[in-house]
Formats: C-alpha cells, structure tokens, sequence
C-alpha cells in the first residue's frame, strides 16, 4: 500500500528512536529529583508489588496494574479495598503524561502514586504501619537510606516525631522512579514506522488500511497523536452512561483538588529548582472559569492506544466492552449524550464508517500491541 510524503511524516511522528526516547525519559518528571536514582529504582520496584502498603496486606499497585493484563486490571471499575468508581488506566509510557488519573488531578507520577495508596476504596494506607514495614524489614530499611541520606529512618524514632509527608512522598518518588521505566515502543506499528520508506510487511493490508483510516477519514490522530497516541488533554466525548452518573464532573471538579493540594508540584515537597518556571508552569496557570470551561465537564484524559488489545475493558467508565463497540460509538454516536465539546461543530460528530472500515480500523489497532517487560535493576 502506498502512503503519501505527508502521511509518511504523521506515520513517524507516531513513533521515537531509542535515542529520543531515552532524551524524554531523561526530562520526564523534573519534580522527583531520585526519578534516576538506581536505588530508588529498586526500592520503587520493591514497593509496587508489596501488599503490606495497603491496610489489609492484601492489595500491591500490581493488583490493579498488572504486566499481563496492559499494567491495567481487566476490571469494568477498579476494586481495591472498596468498590472504584473509574476504570484503572494502563501504566504504561507513563513518563510521557503530563497529568494522572483519569480526571487529572496529580500533576506528578508521585502524587498518583500516593493518592492511590491513600484512597479508601484502593490501598487505604496506614503510613504508621507503613513506616513500620520499613523500619523491621532490613532490606526496605537500607535501600531507603542509601537514597534518602538527608532524611533517612532511624529506628528508635517514634512515628509522630517524623516528617510524615517527607517520609510520604520519599515512598511515591521511589515508586515513581520504577513506574516511569515501564516503557513500550517495540509493536508492529513501530516497526512499520521505523522502516516506512521501504515497502516493509511488519503490517497486513488490512492494517494498513485501518491506518490511513486513522490519521484520514475515521480523525482519530486528531486526539491520538504523537508517539504515546494521546494528545493527554481531557474531553468529553459523549458517553451515554454519564448521565446515569451527573455527579462525576471530570476535569472540571479535579482542577480545583490539584490546585490546592499542598503536595502538587508547586509545593515544598516537589524538587522542581525555583529557577526552574516552565515545569511549573502548567500547574501554576492552571485556572478553571466557569463561564468558558463548561466543555471539561464530564471530560476525561484521551488515554494511550498502546497495548489497547490489553486494557478492556474501554473508557473511564468501562462501559465500552470491546474496540468494536468503541468504534461504533464514535461511528454512529447513537443514543449519545449531548456534544458539550468546545469544537463540536468538527469534532464528535458521526464517522459513517463503513463495516469493512471499522474492521480495518480494529485490525490497525491491533498492530500497537508490544511487549512490556518489568524493569530489571543490580
């Protein structure tokens, strides 16, 4: 199949080098300053999969970030210690986000990690126990003060006598620092992109097709682009089933959480240089007006097609089962919710596809499907 020069550039843009890639890990989340750190690293990594950071020892990020389902959980709504209310998001590429969680109300990869032991209904975290757990186990206790050297643990030290968020934030910037090594840009698609100018098979015809669906008629690079297939912005994208949940705002009600939690990048625990204005900058000019705003009701994070095969069920609810429903959502928009989307005289509005269109589609999709191996550290 032939593509055209302009569609060749779109194609490479969808991809990165081992070089660039290795340029935005070096960048990625200025405000954890033990993000490269080996033996945070390995703490992190440790720490993921460790139930007694959660109330009952019983759930590990792991439990809902799982390496064989997508570093997702295959569950309509995540369970935890309590019912969810969302969909797990994937982990994956995650140092390429800007914003965490679903509605974006963690502005470091640190913070989601400390929100979600803290939740209720996922981990439920008690951080007594919790400093505890690595006060008696002699490996946590040495790798926490090989990275923490100006506030490391001191056994005799009763808890209350600590800095409790600096101990907090000590265990999300180390979970972070594994978290952001979870990498994956080695699907078919990738090879495809890297080899585009000859005429290469790492890709069927049919796949083809579905990917000149996907940056032409079927618009979906409008908010997947880029080499994580995601533009990381938030929108409404006429879900029915928010209006059987009118109370979940999104966006909208998440600007306000971040802007004053006292953990956010912005505050004294982020190792953000104070010289250092344009990491900041997205959360400090973070405003929401009621009055211009009102599409990022209901709006959610567009989330990356990596590994989609892996991660159904689909969109911040679950309430998409397969790519095939996705598809004919944005195909049809039958029995959708009103458009509140801010360009939605072009945007959200019914693709027509055809069923042989759709199916390509699908089978493009397919193609973004690589392997995710959990980091090694020595």
């Amino acid at each position: 199949m032939t593509f055209t020069s302009s569609q060749k550039t779109l194609i490479k843009s969808l991809t990165l080098t081992k070089e660039a890639i290795a340029q935005q890990h070096q960048k990625a989340e200025p405000s954890n300053q033990y993000r490269h750190n080996k033996w945070a690293k390995k703490l992190g990594k440790i720490l993921f999969f460790d139930v007694r950071l959660s109330r009952n020892h019983q759930i590990s990020c792991a439990s809902c970030h799982n390496f064989l389902t997508g570093l997702s959980d295959s569950q309509t709504i995540a369970q935890g210690l309590g019912q969810g209310s969302r969909n797990t998001p994937t982990l994956i590429n995650a140092f390429m986000q800007r914003w965490y969680f679903w509605d974006g109300r963690a502005d470091s990869l640190w913070l989601q990690a400390l929100g979600s032991i803290e939740s209720q209904v996922e981990m439920d975290g008690d951080w007594e126990a919790i400093y505890h757990v690595l006060i008696n186990d002699r490996t946590l206790h040495d790798l926490y003060n090989k990275i923490f050297i100006k506030t490391p643990i001191v056994n005799k030290k009763p808890f209350l006598e600590i800095d409790i968020d600096r101990f907090k934030t000590n265990i999300a910037k180390s979970i972070a620092a594994f978290v952001l090594d979870i990498k994956q840009f080695n699907s078919p698609f990738d090879d495809f992109a890297d080899d585009i100018q000859s005429n290469n098979h790492y890709l069927t015809l049919n796949q083809q097709r579905g990917l000149q669906l996907f940056l032409g008629k079927a618009n979906c690079i409008t908010c997947h682009f880029g080499p994580n297939f995601s533009d990381g912005e938030f929108h409404n994208i006429r879900l029915i089933s928010q209006l059987s949940n009118p109370k979940d705002s999104g966006r909208y009600g998440a600007i306000a959480l971040l802007k004053n939690n006292p953990l956010n990048i912005l505050g004294e625990y982020s190792d953000i240089p104070t010289s250092d204005t344009t990491s900041k900058a997205k959360t400090q000019y973070l405003k929401l007006s009621h009055n211009t705003h009102n599409h990022l009701w209901a709006a959610y994070k567009t989330p990356t097609l990596r590994n989609i095969t892996q991660t159904a069920p689909y969109m911040h609810d679950g309430s998409l089962h397969t790519l095939e429903q996705v598809i004919e959502h944005y195909s049809t928009f039958e029995h959708a919710a009103p458009n509140r989307h801010k360009n939605n005289s072009r945007l959200l509005q019914p693709l027509n596809l055809t069923k042989e269109e759709k199916s390509q589609l699908v089978d493009f999709l397919h193609s973004l499907t690589g392997t995710i191996e959990v980091p090694v550290y020595e």
